[in-house]
């Protein structure tokens, strides 16, 4: 198998609190698509907000159609977390928040099951038109220019127009703000085949940026019905089906921080579930850190939170944990065989029922329920 990786744009303007429109090839195999971005942060900006990375900011991915038929669509964060399901590997980019240093963001789009599937992808020439747009909701207040964009494609080249058997649509299908003690009651649609839902669980934060409570808590049960309620695949909690992902992956997830920011603020990680965080001082000025870096111990969620600050010193964390980026999946790709994927029409009505705990802390929190579905062609 031969690629072919063609720049789309390099060295784009990608304007602040914007989104930035692109048309695709109107032919190739296309696999994948890898987002590029950089920008100078605001010295000073990150030192008291939750939002410290580019990929925070990244409101929306879309590739869209014909002008309409949604082929993706989801936030950053949970293009990061596709990408731990799918390649393994966890956020590449050197997170840090200080004085104007360069941020940089690494996003990977796949239209099959991996980069380089020669089964599943977009065929372009199937399309009058496919197009890209990224929209961002960072202001001047954060980033001191506009963000400079490059993406890069990725063909099969020696795959013959037609051969794909199909590609994934991947969408953030339902979103919702959580209310104590309430119970959402989700429909599958019937259409297309479903190979896996991803659920994202974001706590509210104080006002300190530090999470209320665990992501299990804004669904602490979850239950899965086919046949409208006659058969059901499972009932437990989010964290039962974190646990369950760890020992199907195999691996963890593995992040690294670098705090500058000011004390008893939470940060977050790229992980929902922390098992722990190793600080270390990283001197700016080549001057010997006074102060021990220290971060509080025994904090489980997805923010970490720094006890104290010393100028020029960042507090350099390598963390490690379960769920990227606050999700969770529940597969129906054991084998990733197409034909093993969950006939929608056949098992309707398909029932996702998600509860939220009776506790003020897991109110207002944000749900997100991804749906990854073959759309054969």
């Amino acid at each position: 198998m031969l690629f072919r990786r063609e720049y789309l744009r390099e060295g784009a303007t990608f304007t602040r609190n914007a989104t930035w429109r692109e048309d695709l090839p109107n032919e190739g195999m296309l696999s994948g698509i890898l987002l590029r971005m950089s920008v100078a942060g605001v010295s000073g900006a990150f030192a008291e907000i939750d939002k410290w990375r580019i990929i925070d900011y990244i409101s929306k991915i879309e590739v869209i159609g014909n002008g309409s038929v949604v082929i993706k669509s989801f936030t950053g964060q949970v293009a990061a977390a596709l990408t731990f399901f799918d390649q393994g590997a966890a956020n590449p980019d050197y997170w840090h928040s200080y004085a104007t240093g360069t941020k940089w963001c690494h996003v990977l789009l796949t239209f099959g099951r991996y980069l380089g599937d020669p089964l599943i992808g977009l065929d372009l020439s199937k399309w009058d038109n496919v197009e890209l747009q990224l929209t961002n909701d960072a202001t001047s207040s954060q980033f001191g220019a506009d963000i400079s964009l490059s993406v890069l494609q990725f063909f099969i080249h020696d795959a013959a127009p037609g051969s794909f058997a199909g590609y994934l649509r991947t969408e953030d299908w339902r979103n919702w703000t959580t209310v104590a003690d309430e119970t959402k009651y989700l429909d599958l649609p019937t259409d297309h085949a479903l190979r896996r839902v991803v659920m994202q669980l974001w706590p509210d934060q104080d006002a300190n940026n530090i999470s209320e409570t665990g992501m299990w808590n804004l669904a602490d049960d979850v239950e899965l019905t086919l046949k409208s309620g006659v058969v059901r695949l499972f009932k437990g909690g989010i964290d039962d089906i974190m646990w369950e992902n760890f020992f199907h992956f195999g691996k963890e997830v593995l992040s690294t921080a670098n705090l500058y920011m000011t004390a008893d603020y939470g940060r977050r990680v790229g992980i929902g579930y922390v098992l722990g965080a190793v600080p270390g001082a990283g001197s700016q000025d080549g001057a010997v850190a006074t102060a021990v870096p220290t971060i509080e111990g025994r904090r489980t969620d997805n923010t970490q939170k720094p006890e104290n600050f010393e100028a020029d010193t960042l507090i350099s964390t390598i963390n490690r944990g379960l769920c990227p980026e606050n999700c969770v999946v529940v597969p129906f790709n054991m084998p990733d065989d197409p034909a093993a994927y969950l006939d929608l029409a056949a098992a309707k009505t398909v029932a996702l029922n998600i509860h939220t705990r009776n506790a003020a802390s897991a109110a207002d929190g944000t749900n997100r329920v991804i749906l990854d579905r073959l759309v054969r062609v």
